[in-house]
């Protein structure tokens, strides 16, 4: 949170979709005065604090547009038929492969009806559902304010929910969020970010001999 006023217009909108204290809790960092929390670190305390099966990570921006809690509880029981072993899914700011890209919902754009989620190698930070059973954490070693999202998907089975069959979300205000960042004097590089996230990754895919104590085996990681 760094707006009071659109924190509690998200929370408001929340509320009146069905999301009470009766059945969510609300955790947030405060990044009003200066800047305590990162994305990474952000995510990962959010990861580690909360009770509940399902967990809603989203920015203060947003607001619960036209679906309600009920919409979320169908969604969650589609992909748990779909994929028992799903972790993360979003609001179809996923990518499949560089030409295959979804729309953000931010551009206004529409799907067709009946489009079913896909299984996404990325997804946006501004709404993403963790399931807590998955005991997922983003990665301590990075930084910022972007990539979190990329870096969450590149350990978990993760899945995108085009915006017509899924929670409607609009991200409101963003661009003029993005200003008042801007203005406060923090210089978003996302040029250095990618370059971090692209160095730790590639260090990670190295194809590798690996031996335990019963075998050895040669691990390989091939791109889709």
């Amino acid at each position: 949170m760094t707006q009071h006023d659109q924190y509690q217009e998200m929370l408001d909108s929340f509320r009146a979709g069905g999301f009470t204290p009766s059945n969510s809790e609300f955790i947030y960092v405060d990044n009003t005065q200066a800047n305590k929390y990162d994305g990474y670190s952000a995510t990962n305390r959010f990861l580690h604090l909360a009770h509940g099966d399902y967990i809603v990570l989203c920015h203060q921006d947003i607001r619960l547009h036209a679906d309600k809690i009920e919409a979320l509880d169908r969604r969650i029981d589609e992909l748990n038929t779909l994929d028992p072993h799903w972790a993360v899914f979003g609001n179809a700011e996923g990518c499949i492969r560089v030409a295959w890209q979804f729309v953000s919902p931010t551009e206004r754009r529409k799907y067709s009806q009946g489009q079913p989620s896909v299984r996404v190698a990325s997804l946006d930070e501004n709404f993403m559902v963790v399931r807590r059973s998955a005991n997922l954490s983003v990665s301590q070693d990075l930084k910022g304010f972007h990539f979190y999202g990329t870096d969450l998907c590149v350990i978990a089975i993760s899945w995108a929910t085009p915006a017509s069959r899924g929670l409607s979300f609009v991200a409101y205000r963003g661009r003029e969020s993005a200003e008042k960042v801007q203005g406060s004097g923090i210089q978003v590089r996302l040029s250095s970010l990618k370059k971090a996230l692209i160095e730790k990754y590639r260090r990670a895919f190295a194809p590798r001999w690996i031996q335990n104590t019963g075998t050895v085996f040669l691990f390989l990681v091939s791109v889709y």
